[in-house]
């Protein structure tokens, strides 16, 4: 059947059907080109691509421009620094100041975003010079470089082996499962992620020390590649990660964690130095002026003593040569951003998988005020890794080159 639509009635719906075809052609031409991130843990998004003109009609002509706005969203879970925005491929550009730029507006400081934060990016950039009637296509790419952390927390309950024998017996607790999957407490929207599997009880046995080993799986579930840069080449190293372990509970520290061995700093004189001191002093300013925790006791020679002291809430560190031999005996942080010199590199390198696991120890003491006179406790270790990440976002810009009629 055919239907007939007067005049008047033409007039009537002609302004809709104007409206609804401009309406498309914007949001189509707005959205050329663009391809979002697929992984929600980069820690940093980019969104909402907009070229204009769209990025498929952009006619070259001198003296004009094309505009590029998007948004970085810091959808994870720790705050992004140090972050820069570079567009490459636009080999016509020959001033780098157009093409690489810290987020604005300038604010709290410029180059930080805030978990939850949203940044608006723009780059303006000249057409451009192509022969007459030419047609070419660029691949662009944004590329977003930040630095980022990732903490992780485990808390394992712990008891001396008479209370877990009775606790059993009396059907109040299960045994020791040696390979559990322990739940990590870390933070969300990351690239990194921690996975740790090991004894899902501390039980301190009738000895004069336990050791228990926990498997640390470290991966990039994120779209990019760690890039910190080495504190020995100074350059930017693929793959490369800081990882910083701490164990904290009564009489706990670790005889290896992540491939260090605590003999291999008691064996180096370098940390009873003035250099070493300082560096295992930054070690711990880091820590206790973020986590604000007081500091755990050591057995030096039969005599019990902190092994640092700072101030609470602040990050006033001191350490003396004799502290410094008690904490590279008996180590309750290790951490391969200050202790490099000793630390095997934690890479995540696409060949293998983009993750690594590597044993931690625990051992937990027993002295006169220890384990054998409590009813039970619990040892946590907390884990941060350190490192610059770099996303991408990849579209086409096409231009043509009018002809000019004589």
């Amino acid at each position: 059947m055919r239907y007939i639509l007067s005049d008047s009635v033409r007039k009537a719906i002609l302004p809709i059907i104007l409206v609804i075809g401009l309406i498309s052609i914007v949001m189509v031409s707005g959205c050329i080109g663009q391809q979002q991130q697929s992984s929600a843990n980069n820690g940093l998004a980019i969104k909402n691509l907009q070229i204009s003109p769209p990025a498929d009609q952009i006619k070259s002509r001198a003296g004009e421009f094309v505009y590029i706005t998007f948004e970085i969203e810091n959808v994870g879970g720790s705050k992004a620094r140090n972050v820069n925005i570079e567009l490459t491929g636009v080999n016509w550009v020959d001033d780098k100041s157009i093409t690489t730029k810290a987020p604005i507006p300038v604010m709290n400081p410029p180059t930080n975003i805030g978990s939850g934060d949203v940044r608006t990016i723009e780059f303006i950039l000249p057409m451009p010079a192509l022969p007459e009637g030419r047609t070419v296509t660029y691949p662009i790419t944004i590329r977003i470089t930040y630095d980022y952390d990732t903490g992780g927390t485990i808390i394992i309950p712990g008891m001396s082996e008479q209370r877990y024998e009775t606790d059993v017996q009396l059907g109040n607790t299960e045994r020791v499962q040696e390979s559990s999957q322990i739940t990590v407490q870390q933070t969300q929207g990351t690239p990194l992620s921690i996975g740790i599997t090991g004894p899902d009880k501390f039980v301190v046995e009738r000895s004069d020390f336990t050791d228990r080993v926990y498997h640390i799986t470290v991966s990039n579930v994120g779209d990019g590649l760690p890039i910190t840069t080495s504190p020995i080449t100074g350059q930017p190293d693929d793959g490369l990660v800081f990882f910083t372990s701490w164990v904290n509970g009564p009489g706990a520290y670790f005889t290896d964690c992540m491939g260090l061995k605590g003999s291999q700093l008691a064996g180096d004189p370098f940390y009873t130095s003035a250099n070493g001191i300082r560096s295992v002093g930054d070690m711990f300013s880091f820590f206790y002026s973020n986590k604000n925790w007081d500091i755990g006791l050591r057995n030096v020679n039969g005599e019990w003593t902190g092994i640092v002291t700072y101030t609470k809430g602040g990050t006033t560190i001191s350490l003396g040569g004799s502290e410094v031999d008690s904490y590279v005996h008996y180590p309750t942080i290790l951490s391969s951003q200050y202790l490099y010199r000793d630390f095997p590199a934690i890479k995540l390198l696409p060949e293998s998988g983009g993750k690594i696991q590597r044993p931690c120890t625990v051992r937990i003491e027993n002295f006169p005020r220890g384990w054998m006179d409590r009813s039970g406790d619990t040892i946590a270790m907390y884990f941060d890794m350190l490192y610059t990440y770099y996303i991408e976002q990849k579209f086409d810009l096409t231009f043509t080159a009018p002809i000019i009629r004589q």
